[in-house]
């Protein structure tokens, strides 16, 4: 149990991690990836102000606005595109309204010619877009009366420096992710320390009252027998006596069994078992019982299933469930047990309808030790609470899951063993 709280705690926290980690990397990732955009898109905004080209100083544009004026895109003061010929690299092609080309502009930039420059523009006019980007070239169509222009700006060195930047945080994150999973892992031993100790004082006082009770039951046993011998065995005291003593011992029992059972290494031996026949032995063992009590007993078992896994738990986990089955159902009452066999699993449910109704909040703690839906009960039924905590506890020894579930006024309990 404190193994899986550690593993639990690990997890839950390397979770919780990831998502913050995923959120602010993600998140500045993106902002710094929009800006690239932004920027860009001034950039060719101011372009296609300028058919394509900056206005230098010499040459004066009547459109660029004044120095005191606000940027174009609100973010780049205007004497800044200025700069920006002399550092930026675009080109442009320009079409007619009949769509041939009419002018190629690539004197702002070395590595893309004429030719180059021509069949990236084409390919942007087919696809319909007036802005985007065409490998690291950011676009913008735009109109210069009748005719059309299509103006690129490379983008190829904030690209890269985006995706390095980008890189070099997930491998930080991830190495950080490593060194926080080493550190959790060798912390939560402190951490769940507290809850160990008193699991493990828990479990000893269960163990040591167990074996202490025992005795005085065994006693006070031989007393009563000694008792029935001068007032008579029919006598209804005694019989009282004798039925709270044997209650008594099997609630001892069963404790002390489901506290070796959470032990580390108490596992039953492992063996190759013929799934199908044992089962359907167990089945076999409450068919009279079923006549008896009125009720309707039906099995479906595949045959020929075969696992390696421990027969004195198969054993406990059908009986506690078949048992369970037949206290809690009805008189005329229906109860039904299969076996069937998945891809990775062997697939054993129990099934009964119900006499009581059940909610959802019962079904998710009926495996919680003492736990009963109705109190009453146990007057009705006898038992203690404890048979489906011990049925949970076998399935987990032999690496199986069990689960339970209703539908309609049926429930259905599912437990799946694993072939390996």
């Amino acid at each position: 149990m404190i193994k899986r709280l550690r593993i639990r705690f690990t997890v839950l926290a390397m979770v919780s991690m990831l998502i913050v980690l995923t959120i602010l990397i993600g998140g500045i990732n993106i902002i710094n990836y929009r800006n690239i955009i932004t920027d860009a898109d001034g950039i060719l905004t101011e372009l296609s102000r300028n058919n394509g080209a900056f206005a230098l100083r010499d040459e004066p544009d009547p459109q660029m606005p004044s120095p005191d004026m606000p940027a174009p895109d609100g973010n780049m003061p205007p004497e800044a595109f200025g700069e920006l010929a002399f550092s930026s690299r675009y080109f442009s092609v320009l079409f007619d309204s009949n769509g041939n080309i009419t002018e190629t502009d690539t004197r702002s930039i070395f590595m893309v010619d004429e030719q180059s420059a021509e069949d990236y523009a084409e390919k942007v006019i087919k696809s319909g877009k007036t802005k985007g980007f065409s490998d690291h070239f950011r676009y913008l169509v735009s109109k210069e009366g009748d005719n059309t222009r299509v103006i690129f700006y490379d983008c190829s060195r904030s690209l890269d420096s985006f995706r390095n930047f980008r890189n070099t945080s997930i491998i930080i994150s991830a190495v950080g992710m490593l060194l926080v999973f080493a550190l959790i892992r060798m912390l939560s031993g402190l951490i769940t320390k507290p809850a160990a100790e008193s699991y493990e004082k828990q479990k000893r006082f269960i163990t040591d009252a167990g074996h202490e009770i025992k005795t005085p039951l065994a006693i006070i046993n031989t007393d009563t027998d000694v008792l029935e011998t001068v007032v008579g065995e029919d006598n209804e005291w005694t019989a009282d006596i004798k039925k709270q003593i044997k209650n008594l011992t099997s609630l001892t029992e069963d404790l002390v069994y489901l506290s070796r059972m959470e032990e580390p290494g108490s596992g039953s031996v492992k063996e190759e078992t013929d799934l199908s026949s044992l089962v359907k032995e167990i089945s076999g063992e409450f068919r009279s019982r079923a006549v008896t009590e009125n009720k309707s007993y039906g099995s479906d078992i595949e045959e020929g299933i075969t696992l390696t896994t421990s027969k004195n738990s198969i054993k406990r986990i059908c009986s506690i469930l078949l048992d369970n089955a037949m206290k809690y159902s009805p008189e005329g009452g229906k109860v039904d047990i299969a076996l069937k066999k998945s891809e990775k699993n062997a697939i054993l449910t129990v099934s009964n309808e119900l006499k009581e109704k059940l909610t959802d909040e019962d079904i998710k703690h009926l495996f919680d030790r003492f736990y009963r839906a109705d109190s009453s009960r146990n007057s009705e039924t006898g038992g203690h609470g404890l048979g489906l905590s011990i049925a949970r506890a076998e399935t987990e020894s032999i690496r199986g899951k069990i689960s339970a579930s209703k539908e309609g006024n049926t429930l259905t309990f599912t437990v799946r063993i694993p072939f390996r």
